[in-house]
């Protein structure tokens, strides 16, 4: 059963699969820094066309909640359906321009992402004790499931948040 890391850093690390024993290697130093530098890339993509999805509608709510106005106005796809507790949170959004906010959260998606993996390779090396096995598994996982993550970035779905936050 794996064991909590024994500092916050080593957690941090450990939940986004970093592994600070090998940060002397030049070839991993370029290969987390290509990951990092792809995800900035896209998320700045992301940004500028800023297409509208889930984001847009939990955007407009936070606006609206930090300037006092009624969430619960839109129509049709438009429509914010969601507890106030989610137009508190997305107000933080709401401070920055429409696209500089995609692009954030579309980079914040990346990290969860990350994130969700090492909680599912987390869980998985709590009951199995074959951690051979189990990369292999979620790194085909990753490549199957990767299509449908890209479409939830390309449309800045919520699901990643979900996910993490359930």
């Amino acid at each position: 059963m794996p064991m909590l890391p024994s500092t916050p850093r080593r957690f941090i690390y450990r939940a986004l699969l970093l592994n600070p024993d090998r940060f002397t290697e030049p070839r991993y130093i370029l290969v987390v820094l290509a990951v990092v530098a792809a995800m900035i890339g896209i998320s700045i993509g992301q940004g500028v066309t800023a297409h509208i999805g889930d984001f847009s509608v939990f955007w407009i709510a936070g606006d609206n909640f930090s300037h006092g106005a009624p969430l619960y106005t839109g129509t049709g796809s438009e429509r914010y359906i969601y507890p106030p507790f989610a137009a508190l949170f997305f107000q933080l959004f709401a401070l920055m321009p429409f696209k500089v906010a995609t692009g954030i959260f579309s980079f914040v998606n990346f990290i969860l992402l990350v994130f969700s993996i090492s909680l599912t390779r987390d869980i998985l090396l709590h009951f199995y004790s074959d951690s051979k096995k189990i990369h292999r598994a979620l790194l085909i996982a990753t490549l199957l499931f990767f299509r449908y993550f890209w479409y939830h970035v390309a449309y800045t779905q919520m699901n990643e948040t979900i996910l993490v936050l359930s």
